[in-house]
């Protein structure tokens, strides 16, 4: 790794790593909806970031417009853990989770593992 080698992690993924990543999130999405009972159309799905590509690549499994997925923006890399909150924060930031009922926060991650949590505004939240 020479003089650098402390300063540099290297990750070595299989090839089709970020499909499956992909596909998990989009199984994990499609199972939170509809424990949750919501309509992934009305949704905005907030999504990790283990590809650029990663949010539009899981709204297109669910069949949803590539505009019902968001992720971190105008980072360099894979912000891991950080990528959910900061693109919610994104999100708020330019108006986009007032366009949606409710909010579908995927995240994946190595291992496969999966999470997923609802957030429905107040205003579209049920009585209970």
């Amino acid at each position: 790794m020479g003089r650098e080698g402390r300063r540099a992690v290297t990750v070595r993924q299989d090839g089709d790593y970020p499909d499956r990543l992909a596909a998990l999130a989009a199984d994990s999405a499609r199972a939170c909806a509809e424990a949750e009972g919501i309509d992934l159309h009305e949704t905005l799905l907030v999504t990790s970031q283990p590809t650029p590509a990663f949010a539009a690549e899981v709204a297109a499994r669910l069949g949803v417009g590539e505009d019902a997925a968001v992720t971190v923006t105008g980072v360099a890399g894979d912000p891991h853990t950080s990528a959910v909150p900061l693109a919610y924060h994104q999100a708020v930031a330019a108006g986009r989770d007032r366009e949606f009922r409710q909010l579908l926060f995927v995240a994946v991650g190595a291992g496969l593992t999966s999470a997923c949590a609802v957030y429905r505004h107040p205003e579209h939240s049920p009585v209970r």
